[in-house]
């Protein structure tokens, strides 16, 4: 895999850690509200911070908390359409091995490890190493990673986190804390062994992702390469293209058959059109055909497209039972290494 990066002049703001005034236009006066913050001495606010008791989920909000309350919140959903953002109390940092955890003390480990030793080795690991009122969550990607590895990172997340405390301090308002989003947030999730290039037109991304691979997969440091040609990077490697004839309304397979993918509010919808071509007589032989054809480039779309809610998927009927099972199989094993839930 190659993967190519371009630098953007405009960053766009990615899952951010907020401060949020609850209802803040019930305040008739916005100087009293700037006074009500608590967290002016910046000594005061890291020292000794008790975590307190989980509230209850059945109750009423304003028996929490009142109007003009100042709290710290992340989105864990980006708005859409007239939905607004999706907002949690409870922070969490990502990285590629561990998920840091502020306020919480604990630990966490994935599912997907299998072995009990290792399970034990990375839970004695990090918790010798977590700060008090820290908690994590160990990665599965974090499974046979040195000592090394995995204290640099999580050193790197706590300072990430401590940094954003002296705008928590002088805070008077509404205000971006940190964001999660930078040119490394995709290879941090996606990057693995079959990468052999990345190509990346910026001499500041360029360093930045490279300083980042060579904490968290040292040895692929070497594949990380700066562009400088005449062309646009996208066009050089014919990712224009792709894009172009990937993200449209109409996309079309092979043997002429096409996909039809609208997107609604409540729901995306996806129609199999067949082609005029046919390999054989066989009528339900060729739908058959054409449906695996579909699946295949559906399972792409899902992933190019970053879909998900309800995806609606209308398939050329057949009679044959057997291949409807049959399909619905290859369905779902084309979908096995699609990292969201599905």
């Amino acid at each position: 895999a190659t993967a190519v990066l371009m630098g953007a002049s405009e960053e766009r703001r990615l899952l951010p850690i907020l401060y949020l005034i609850d209802d803040v236009e019930k305040w008739d006066d916005i100087e009293e509200l700037r006074k009500s913050n608590p967290n002016t001495d910046l000594g005061e606010l890291y020292s000794g911070i008790p975590i307190g008791p989980i509230l209850e989920k059945e109750g009423r909000i304003e028996n929490v908390l009142k109007p003009g309350q100042m709290m710290i919140v992340q989105i864990v959903k980006e708005p859409i359409s007239t939905k607004g953002s999706r907002l949690t109390a409870e922070i969490s940092l990502a990285g590629r091995n561990i998920v840091l955890i502020p306020f919480a003390e604990k630990v966490s480990i994935s599912q997907k490890i299998s072995s009990k030793e290792e399970k034990r080795r990375l839970e004695t690991l990090v918790r010798s190493i977590l700060p008090k009122n820290y908690g994590a969550i160990i990665r599965t990607a974090a499974e046979g990673k040195n000592a090394a590895v995995l204290v640099a990172e999580l050193k790197s997340l706590i300072e990430k986190w401590e940094s954003s405390w002296k705008k928590v301090a002088k805070s008077k308002g509404i205000q971006l804390l940190l964001t999660e989003y930078s040119k490394t947030t995709i290879l941090r999730d996606l990057l693995n062994d079959s990468f052999s290039n990345i190509h990346v037109n910026n001499e500041a991304v360029y360093e930045e992702i490279k300083k980042y691979i060579s904490l968290i997969s040292p040895d692929q440091e070497k594949i990380v390469k700066l562009y400088n040609g005449k062309d646009p990077i996208f066009d050089h490697f014919e990712v224009t293209r792709q894009i172009k004839s990937s993200f449209g309304k109409v996309v079309p397979m092979k043997q002429g058959a096409y996909l039809v993918i609208e997107t609604t509010e409540a729901l995306n919808v996806i129609d199999v059109n067949s082609g005029i071509r046919s390999k054989t007589d066989n009528q339900e032989e060729n739908t058959f055909e054409v449906n695996k054809i579909a699946a295949e480039e559906i399972a792409r779309q899902l992933r190019l497209r970053d879909m998900g809610g309800i995806v609606i998927v209308d398939f050329i009927d057949m009679d044959s039972g057997e291949h409807r099972n049959e399909l619905h199989k290859y369905m779902q094993s084309l979908m096995e290494s699609y990292r969201a839930k599905h």
